[in-house]
């Protein structure tokens, strides 16, 4: 029986058959994944000519490759003969094409098929190109969709452009490193569980209650006190782009770079500090050097945590895949950059103290979904929201405008 989305989402109620039923997770791979735009890699992972990572849109296997006029290619890593995987290892360079390992069918950077070993008993077959991918890039992140009449990539990233443009204002030089490589998290989730979580700005006080016990500086003073201290927001940018205003709650210069009151500045971190107030007007200034990156997701698979680069990948309705990386700053120096690795490594690595909590609490709120439908109730501070001129919604960064913000761009692409 097909799912009304319609009455399976209404009012800030959402049915919990959402995240458990076969047949949603289908269409959602279709109308969302395969018909919508998605994020597949940032182009410095593949700086040369032949370069590659692989990457799935949805469940589907791809290859995000250099091409030799320079530009980004996302092409099928599916052989069209026998639907043989083309490259197997995460990332690596071609050397010149993509051969297939089962017949040695050989296929170029932009998908045309060039060679077909014993012809002969090939002539007069219409053999086929690999697929390729609509390809956009903004700001080095790299999006890609299978939908010929997909809605336009301004369209789709609307105010997304500003989260990743703060992401770059923190870099001195403009510019972001995604090249250190992705540490791969595996959960018994529905994909859609941990996007509330990574934008769920009510749970940090008992999930990650470790986190407030160990550290004087970063979450405690901004998420981790009572719901009349906040001064943290939720924001729905529409689309479903989703931002949690983290930053908005320090209160001490470059105090999400770990520097501490009363002590003296690392010289990497003053060296940093000049040089964004030299970049920038005196407002962008204060605003990186005080609330440092976005906390923020960008519909339907990217998640920028500060510091860090979240995104996703399906293996099916019941397991998820976070890939997460540091966010490097083009030009800046070693030491500095070492600090993002150790923030990456301090939070989302295997021993760190927010992935593993949240992947703990996602499989149980999966586990939880198991039985007949009940509803799942996303009305937290609906009556407190504040709806600006251009249409976005701010309110408490406890209240579930987060989860709404998703939930109501979801049933509008799967009602369509």
């Amino acid at each position: 029986m097909a799912m009304n989305y319609s009455e399976a989402i209404k009012d800030g109620i959402v049915s919990s058959a959402l995240y458990a039923d076969d047949g949603v997770f289908n269409e959602e791979i279709e109308k969302i994944f395969t018909q919508g735009w998605v994020y597949v890699a940032h182009e410095t992972e593949i700086p040369n000519v032949g370069d590659y990572v692989r990457r799935n849109i949805g469940l589907e296997a791809f290859v995000v490759v250099r091409g030799k006029d320079k530009k980004v290619k996302v092409i099928s890593n599916r052989c069209t003969h026998r639907a043989t995987l083309l490259v197997h290892e995460d990332k690596g360079n071609l050397r010149g094409s993509l051969t297939c390992w089962y017949h040695g069918w050989v296929f170029g950077f932009d998908g045309k098929l060039l060679n077909v070993p014993y012809g002969k008993g090939s002539e007069g077959l219409d053999h086929k190109c690999l697929p390729a991918a609509t390809v956009e890039i903004y700001g080095g992140f790299v999006f890609a969709t299978l939908n010929p009449d997909a809605i336009p990539f301004d369209e789709y990233l609307g105010n997304g452009k500003k989260i990743i443009d703060r992401v770059l204002d923190c870099s001195p030089s403009g510019k972001i490193r995604v090249d250190t490589g992705w540490v791969r998290y595996e959960t018994q989730t529905n994909w859609k569980l941990q996007i509330e979580n990574n934008v769920d700005g009510y749970h940090l006080n008992y999930v990650h209650a470790s986190l407030g016990r160990a550290l004087d500086v970063r979450y405690k003073d901004t998420v981790m006190v009572s719901e009349d201290k906040l001064t943290t927001e939720a924001i729905d940018f529409l689309g479903g782009h989703i931002e949690l205003t983290i930053g908005a709650g320090y209160t001490k210069p470059l105090e999400w770079l770990g520097v501490k009151e009363g002590r003296e500045m690392p010289a990497d971190i003053k060296e940093y500090k000049d040089a964004i107030e030299e970049k920038h007007s005196d407002e962008v200034a204060h605003e990186v050097i005080y609330a440092g990156p976005p906390h923020a997701y960008i519909f339907p698979n990217l998640f920028i945590a500060e510091t860090n680069i979240i995104f996703y990948q399906m293996e099916d309705r019941h397991t998820n895949v976070q890939l997460s990386s540091p966010i490097l700053f083009e030009g800046s120096s070693d030491k500095l950059n070492s600090r993002f690795l150790r923030l990456c490594e301090g939070s989302l690595g295997p021993s760190s103290f927010l992935l593993p909590d949240d992947g703990a609490i996602t499989e149980r709120q999966s586990r939880g979904h198991i039985g007949r439908p009940m509803d799942i109730d996303l009305r937290r501070g609906m009556d407190r929201e504040v709806v600006g001129e251009d249409g976005v919604i701010t309110s408490h960064i406890t209240d579930e405008t987060s989860q709404r913000a998703f939930w109501n761009h979801y049933k509008t692409i799967m009602s369509s």
